[in-house]
């Protein structure tokens, strides 16, 4: 259906909302199939007019530029509410479905107001134009001085399109992903190895070669000389301070690391969403063995998250500006408030990460910073070394031969191995080499400082002893296996 041709407001909003989607993801799959849950209903945009005001969860390049696009959008709607005869004590009161009925009659009213505009507009400017040039000619009179020339109508922007674009722009809930065992890192190691790192631009398909929309990040100095995990580079971008002292890794920093892992692999689009995770599980992020000190220490929570929301959420970006990835728009004041809402943004490209034990890295997190660091950087170190998403592992168990010599396999065409038995893998020689002063980057310290070096090399030592990593001394260097005899699949 063409936009002349609607007139109820759900063939209106059909029509404008596939318009906006298309244009914001261009012509591709996704940009041609804009998904029912994109098209708002009257009542979703009466709750987004009410919950614009503060825009704290509204995650874009440039918010004042989004502020001013919605205060332009509400005021032409009021404005059109008027003039159609609507009362505005439809939006101001209490009564939801009234601010739904309100809206639903603005846009129908102002959709025929503009169709009449649009009729109006294309029958005078084909008149201006046989004016102008009678019978494929240039008049007489208009040569001599124009006296007659008319001027062309211009188009009206149809303000109902803004205010659906500022809709699917804007934050939508979802159910957080609850991990109980594994969870998964977004894969924001896989960027290009440049001076300069680029992120993924947050809507481009996933599947599109092009360079173009790519958000060139600013360098982050002697971190990228290593297999850092990309969360620590970018909570140290954001001005994180990972060694600060006390016990465990900082509570901002376990925070960061932990709304992203409840971000769902199906949410991690681009797009901008909003999940609500229960305080008490926020609480066993950073205290899984039971928090018991919580009355004296409660305040560091809501401090932690106020950090995130005011100081850990944006990342400067080279000819952008600021760009937040999350933000913390509910943050709680008493441990009976009913949960924390975070709005976050994951790129499309980096949705499928390396799995990790959920409940070892809260352990982690409670003990020991630099073994909460090296065990995130490890995981990325063992990722890029993978084969097919398997990891390698120093040993493999050998294929079992038939009297013929030939590979045994299972029904599905795997590869029979004999499990009593381990030798040499030759995709080994695939795993990178890491220098002391490497190991001591990836637990996110100093390599000049000879304590954080002992303490680097302490943290990843305890990971090879819990039986996290494989790590093999290569000469004065050191090798990132996957742990001794197993060689899971890491991606999903």
């Amino acid at each position: 259906m063409k936009l002349h041709e609607a007139k109820t407001y759900d063939d209106i909003a059909d029509v404008l909302a596939r318009r906006c989607w298309w244009n914001r993801h261009g012509n591709s799959d996704k940009g041609r199939n804009c998904p029912d849950d994109m098209i708002p209903t009257p009542r979703d945009l009466a709750e987004f007019i009410e919950n614009s005001g503060g825009h704290q969860d509204l995650l874009l390049a440039n918010n004042d530029e989004m502020e001013r696009s919605i205060g332009f959008a509400m005021y032409m709607m009021r404005h059109f509410m008027g003039m159609a005869g609507v009362g505005l004590h439809y939006m101001e009161g209490d009564n939801e479905g009234m601010s739904a009925l309100a809206i639903k009659e603005t846009i129908e009213r102002f959709h025929a107001r503009w169709l009449t505009w649009e009729t109006t507009r294309a029958n005078a400017n084909a008149k201006a134009e046989l004016r102008r040039h009678p019978m494929g000619r240039v008049s007489e009179m208009q040569a001599a001085g124009g006296r007659h020339e008319s001027t062309k109508m211009e188009p009206m922007p149809h303000y109902a399109q803004t205010l659906i674009d500022l809709w699917q722009r804007s934050p939508k809930n979802v159910l957080p992903f609850m991990p109980v065992t594994k969870a998964s890192l977004p894969r924001f190691n896989r960027i290009d190895r440049e001076s300069t790192m680029e992120l993924p631009a947050f809507d481009t398909d996933a599947n599109s070669k092009s360079d173009e929309g790519q958000l060139e990040l600013l360098p982050l100095g002697g971190l990228d000389e290593s297999a850092v995990s990309w969360l620590l580079r970018l909570y140290n971008e954001v001005g994180g301070d990972i060694m600060r002292k006390g016990k465990g890794a900082p509570y901002e920093l376990r925070l960061f690391i932990g709304a992203l892992l409840h971000l769902h692999i199906a949410q991690r689009d681009g797009q901008i969403w909003r999940i609500d995770v229960p305080t008490d599980k926020v609480i066993e992020w950073l205290h899984p063995n039971g928090w018991g000190n919580k009355r004296r220490d409660w305040h560091r929570l809501p401090e932690a998250l106020m950090a995130i929301r005011s100081r850990l959420n944006a990342i400067s970006i080279k000819g952008v500006g600021s760009v937040q990835l999350m933000t913390v728009s509910v943050i709680p004041e008493q441990s009976t408030d009913p949960w924390v809402r975070f709005a976050l943004m994951v790129p499309m490209r980096a949705a499928k990460g390396v799995r990790i034990n959920w409940r070892q890295l809260c352990e982690y997190g409670t003990q020991n910073a630099p073994v909460y660091c090296a065990y995130l950087s490890a995981a990325v170190a063992m990722d890029e070394s993978a084969r097919k998403g398997t990891l390698i592992t120093k040993d493999i168990h050998p294929p079992i031969e038939d009297a013929h010599g030939r590979q045994k396999r299972h029904r599905g065409g795997k590869v029979v191995r004999d499990t009593k038995r381990l030798v040499p893998n030759r995709a080994a020689q695939f795993v990178r080499v890491y220098s002391k002063d490497d190991l001591t980057r990836m637990a996110g310290m100093d390599p000049k400082d000879h304590n954080h070096r002992f303490r680097a090399m302490e943290a990843f030592n305890r990971l090879h002893d819990d039986g996290v990593i494989d790590l093999q001394r290569d000469g004065g260097n050191w090798r990132i296996f996957g742990p001794r005899g197993d060689a899971r699949r890491v991606s999903l």
